[in-house]
């Protein structure tokens, strides 16, 4: 299913996107694995950044992505990206999380939701959705480069890593 089809029936819901391409990502600085507080601005200058955000450590549709995330991370580092996984659990919950999948990079605890309201989804007169994944490609100036609301668990991995690819070589597409 296309983005446009994807976005199209979202907002007919009455979802709006917080995040345009083009703006400026907010920045934040979150507790994370590894006994760290990572902020957005940690990689201004220097990488771009994978920012991805699950629903909940475990859950088997969650563990999909972080784990196809995870395959692909030597090639999202050879092109020059970080990936941060945020989700609302506990750095504590985070540790156990990486540990039993093997997850080398940050995973980030959004425990009161700041970072989850600034950049994913509301619904017109309703509190933020919860269920929705989410993933936007942030670049080396801070620029959100790539939003997609939602994810397709076969592909997404590759997909991101693709358009990563095609951004730093100047080919990329909306």
């Amino acid at each position: 299913m296309s983005r446009a089809i994807i976005i199209c029936r979202l907002m007919r819901q009455g979802v709006r996107l917080m995040l345009q391409v083009g703006e400026k990502a907010p920045n934040f600085t979150l507790r994370a694995t590894g006994g760290r507080s990572i902020s957005l601005s940690d990689y201004r200058g220097k990488r771009d950044v994978v920012l991805f955000f699950y629903h909940q450590d475990d859950d088997p549709i969650c563990t999909r992505i972080a784990c196809s995330m995870r395959d692909l991370q030597p090639d999202f580092e050879s092109a020059g990206a970080a990936i941060l996984g945020v989700s609302e659990d506990s750095v504590i919950t985070h540790e156990t999380f990486a540990r039993k999948n093997r997850l080398r990079y940050y995973l980030l605890s959004d425990e009161e939701k700041v970072v989850w309201n600034a950049y994913t989804t509301t619904r017109e007169g309703h509190a933020a959705i919860t269920s929705l994944r989410m993933t936007c490609v942030i670049d080396r100036d801070g620029v959100v480069r790539k939003v997609w609301p939602e994810i397709d668990l076969d592909t997404h991995a590759a997909e991101v890593l693709q358009y990563i690819t095609q951004m730093e070589q100047g080919e990329e597409s909306n």
